[in-house]
């Protein structure tokens, strides 16, 4: 099963389920000592969980490059980034709101992509 690793670290660290890889391109210090898929024959695969925020649109850019900033004012508080690593979570390098855009866009193609190539359908 793929799961995020703020749900089964404390799992895996108790012995009861196993980690065979990590989705990540590179090992992640999340889950110390566990390859990557990328690694172990199966190059360039990654996937990834991300949260992030998002305004309606239309919402004026000086608002989102306030929003933009503060979030990113947060993320570069040692306090804030120690709790979310010891949560499972791995902060992402800095973002714009155009790179984030790209991100999302490129992984709604990959669904989609994953979707048509394995003819899922909806019933």
């Amino acid at each position: 099963m793929f799961s995020i690793s703020s749900t089964t670290t404390s799992q895996v660290d108790a012995g009861t389920v196993r980690a065979l890889r990590v989705t990540t391109l590179e090992p992640t210090p999340l889950v110390r000592g566990i390859p990557a898929i990328a690694q172990s024959g199966l190059p360039g695969f990654e996937l990834t969980g991300w949260n992030g925020f998002v305004v309606p649109a239309g919402t004026p850019h000086a608002i989102v490059a306030k929003l933009n900033s503060a979030i990113m004012r947060g993320l570069d508080d040692a306090e804030l980034r120690q709790k979310l690593e010891a949560a499972g979570y791995e902060p992402a390098p800095h973002n714009t709101p155009e790179g984030f855009a790209q991100l999302i866009s490129a992984d709604t193609e990959r669904g989609i992509g994953i979707v048509e190539k394995a003819h899922i359908r909806l019933r």
